[in-house]
């Protein structure tokens, strides 16, 4: 059996990324959003400017060790490159509403302990990182956008690090992207993509080893 061992006050819980680095357990909690007083209890309500939390294990439970300035957080995306280690954040949106979705997400570095910021990047209602790699490239998949009057569809992006930095790599049709799981079969790499549109659908891309630059 399960057996609960420690009960983390959070609001509005999104995801949950434990990673371990030098010896820590990291256990990694975005948040999307507060109640307000006065307003009554809503998913898809409340301030979004709350912060992540990062807690550590310590003598059987974890405790607060830092706090991510991440508003409307949706996900969190460890990964390593080479000793490197990042953490991908993921933004719905920000503000009480009416909201807003044109927010930036942030990687983060871990730098002796200490999450600190990496790179900023353009999001739009911002859902999930991926990371994945092959043939010693590393790659980000981001799933975004929020279907609303007078905006456009926004394509979820696929980005590629190039030693220092990661730069867009390919553009995705979507409209309400969810997720993405990158698996290997009959020596294909593919790419399955959920959205939550009934019009564009969720995809399956494969890696074109003729073509070598896109999905």
């Amino acid at each position: 059996m399960l057996t609960e061992i420690d009960r983390i006050p959070t609001t509005g819980a999104r995801a949950v990324e434990p990673l371990r680095q030098d010896g820590t357990l990291y256990l990694v909690i975005p948040q999307l959003a507060a109640d307000v007083p006065g307003q009554p209890p809503s998913m898809t309500g409340g301030n979004s400017d709350v912060d992540s939390l990062v807690l550590t294990w310590r003598n059987g439970r974890f405790v607060e060790h830092q706090r991510l300035p991440i508003t409307g957080g949706e996900d969190a995306e460890f990964f390593r490159i080479g000793e490197r280690a990042f953490l991908a954040t993921a933004t719905l949106r920000s503000g009480q509403g009416p909201y807003q979705y044109d927010v930036a997400s942030t990687i983060f570095e871990l730098s002796q302990g200490i999450f600190v910021p990496f790179q900023t990047i353009a999001t739009f209602g911002a859902k999930q990182w991926k990371h994945f790699t092959f043939d010693g490239r590393h790659f980000l998949a981001l799933a975004q956008g929020v279907v609303m009057p007078g905006v456009p569809n926004i394509k979820s992006l696929i980005y590629e690090w190039n030693g220092e930095t990661f730069v867009p790599f390919q553009e995705i049709d979507s409209a309400w992207g969810y997720n993405w799981a990158f698996f290997e079969t009959a020596g294909n790499k593919l790419l399955a993509y959920a959205v939550g549109s009934v019009i564009i659908g969720s995809l399956v891309i494969r890696w074109m080893v003729k073509r070598g630059t896109e999905l």
